[in-house]
């Protein structure tokens, strides 16, 4: 069993999360993840992680931190992946984005230097979401994007 503790934004205490097998080996102290929390889906910051073999060994320690059982689930993992291994599917490079979006896109970017839109892969490095933020991307040159990888 992987657990790890993560602060969200604004909050100062730490909650208890547990990471699916698939995402567990990316994540780590200062990970960005998305749980799935009593009020939805919320981002936070991993502070602390725990694995054990022995699971009523790690409820016990969760448990003296005030964790409650079952743990909620870490639900994806924000990574920075080289743009270059980002692989993209063929109906999306068959599609044109309108100009619209492209120009919202490159203006996220110009005015934060970041992108709104999520950049979503599967665990095969496969563009599931984001495309017009991918497309702004390759043409701005950026070496890398933010992408939120799904558990």
């Amino acid at each position: 069993m992987t657990a790890v503790m993560v602060k969200h934004t604004g909050e100062s205490k730490g909650y208890w999360f547990e990471a699916p097998n698939s995402l567990a080996d990316k994540i780590q102290p200062g990970t960005h993840v998305i749980c799935d929390t009593a009020i939805g889906q919320q981002r936070g910051k991993v502070i602390g992680t725990l694995i054990s073999n022995g699971e009523d060994e790690a409820k016990e320690i969760m448990t003296s931190a005030g964790a409650k059982f079952p743990l909620r689930k870490v639900t994806a993992v924000e990574c920075h992946v080289p743009i270059e291994e980002i692989k993209v599917p063929s109906y999306l490079t068959h599609s044109t984005p309108s100009e619209d979006k492209i120009v919202k896109r490159f203006l996220e970017y110009y005015h934060t230097g970041r992108f709104n839109t999520k950049v979503t892969v599967d665990d095969d490095g496969v563009l599931t979401d984001g495309y017009t933020a991918y497309k702004v991307a390759k043409l701005l040159h950026l070496t890398y994007l933010i992408v939120v990888i799904k558990g």
